[in-house]
């Protein structure tokens, strides 16, 4: 060993720590150090609960995501169960008048004129309208069943004209 290598201090092993210099001729057993190593290994053991935390934190969102998606369906539900009940309290009249609203929607190139419905329609509409008259079931039937005769034939155009492009 060179004297470059050489020291002159005493060194006690310690299980788990490693090798520590001590002082043999003062008061230094080797404490601080000791301490000291102790001190690093806490911190470093701090981190690991942390990771823990949040892997057990990821896990809870995880048990989160299937009680969201229950609460969007029951609410989607709950909304669904409204939109019926209002349409089964409202009269044949304003069942109508929301079809015209639907009918001038689908209408031909989104022009809302009376020309795109048949006579028929546009008498119930009116009926509906202006009228003291109660409407029938078969008057608000062949109202919707025009508006659905209206979205097919947009529906099938739209396909044509996508097929174009």
């Amino acid at each position: 060993m060179t004297d470059y290598e050489a020291h002159a201090w005493t060194e006690i092993y310690i299980e788990h720590i490693g090798w520590i210099p001590v002082e043999v001729t003062g008061r230094d057993t080797g404490e601080s150090v000791y301490k000291h190593v102790e001190q690093e290994e806490k911190q470093r053991n701090a981190i690991v609960p942390n990771k823990k935390q949040f892997v057990t934190n990821v896990k809870k969102m995880f048990q989160m995501i299937p009680i969201v998606i229950i609460l969007a369906v029951i609410f989607a539900f709950i909304k669904l169960l409204q939109k019926k009940r209002k349409w089964n309290q409202m009269t044949n009249k304003e069942k109508v008048l929301f079809y015209e609203k639907q009918l001038e929607k689908y209408a031909e190139n989104g022009v809302k004129s009376r020309n795109n419905r048949n006579s028929m329609t546009s008498e119930i509409i009116e009926k509906a309208r202006y009228s003291n008259k109660d409407i029938t079931r078969h008057e608000l039937n062949l109202v919707k069943r025009h508006l659905e005769l209206l979205k097919r034939k947009n529906k099938n155009v739209t396909k044509i004209l996508n097929k174009l492009k």
